[in-house]
């Protein structure tokens, strides 16, 4: 079964950028900085921590609550960058 799309939910938004996580607090700060600096702004960028063990969540949170449009989860249990990308287009 397909979400439908709803257009006042993303009309904001005109695409997502999902940012897969796994113990890559030396590179995040960089990877995300990039996004900030992009001159086009109506996008949403999603990351997703796949239960770090380093300080990823922590460096990606930091970031996150500066920005309205970027939002961070954390999963329960490791499921890989493909199965996030997945989880997340269906949120």
């Amino acid at each position: 079964m397909q979400k439908e799309f709803s257009f006042k939910e993303n009309k904001k938004y005109i695409f997502n950028i999902i940012v897969p996580v796994f113990n890559s607090e030396k590179f995040l700060e960089k990877c995300l900085n990039s996004i900030i600096k992009q001159s086009y702004k109506d996008f949403r960028v999603q990351v997703v921590d796949d239960c770090s063990t380093d300080s990823s969540y922590e460096v990606a949170s930091e970031i996150c609550a500066n920005y309205d449009n970027f939002h961070l989860r954390k999963n329960s249990r490791r499921l890989g960058a493909l199965n996030n990308i997945y989880k997340m287009n269906d949120s």
